[in-house]
C-alpha cells in the first residue's frame, strides 16, 4: 500500500506522515530522543517488565507534551481532517508495516509500553552509531 495517494485528496495520515518525514518534526523527535535517552540517562533500564521508575513516566509526560504540540500544529493546519479520522486510519495499518515513520512515534504517546520500545530501538540505533 502506498502512502501518498496520487490523482486525489491525500488521506489524513498521508499529510501526517509528510509532516513527520520533515527536518522540523525529524529534528524535534531527535533531539528529544537524544537528550532523554542519552544525555540524561533517564533510562538505564528500558525492561518493561522490571518495576518502572518515577523518571520515566515523567519522560514520558514530556514526550506526550511534544507530540501533542506537533499534532495540533497538523490539525491547525489541516481543519479539514480530524483526530478521530488520522486515528481511525492509523488503526488500519499493519504494526509490522515499517513504511510510516509517524506510526511508532504516535504509538508512544498512546502506549506507554509503546514508548519505551521506541527509547530502546533509538538508543540501540544511536549507541551504535556514536550518537550517545
Amino acid at each position: 500500500m502506498s502512502i501518498f495517494t496520487t490523482g486525489h485528496a491525500m488521506s489524513g495520515l498521508d499529510l501526517l506522515e509528510e509532516m513527520f518525514r520533515t527536518d522540523d518534526v525529524q529534528e524535534r523527535l531527535s533531539r528529544f530522543m537524544h537528550k532523554e535517552a542519552c544525555v540524561n540517562s533517564v533510562f538505564v533500564d528500558t525492561d518493561i517488565t522490571a518495576e518502572q521508575r518515577l523518571e520515566y513516566t515523567e519522560v514520558h509526560i514530556k514526550y506526550c507534551e511534544m507530540l501533542e504540540q506537533i499534532l495540533q500544529e497538523f490539525f491547525e493546519a489541516h481543519p479539514e481532517h480530524s483526530k478521530e479520522e488520522v486515528l481511525e486510519e492509523l488503526s488500519r495499518i499493519d504494526n509490522s508495516d515499517d513504511t510510516l515513520v509517524c506510526a511508532p512515534y504516535i504509538a508512544a504517546g498512546i502506549d506507554y509500553k509503546n514508548f519505551v520500545a521506541l527509547v530502546q530501538q533509538w538508543k540501540e540505533s544511536y549507541d551504535s552509531d556514536a550518537m550517545c
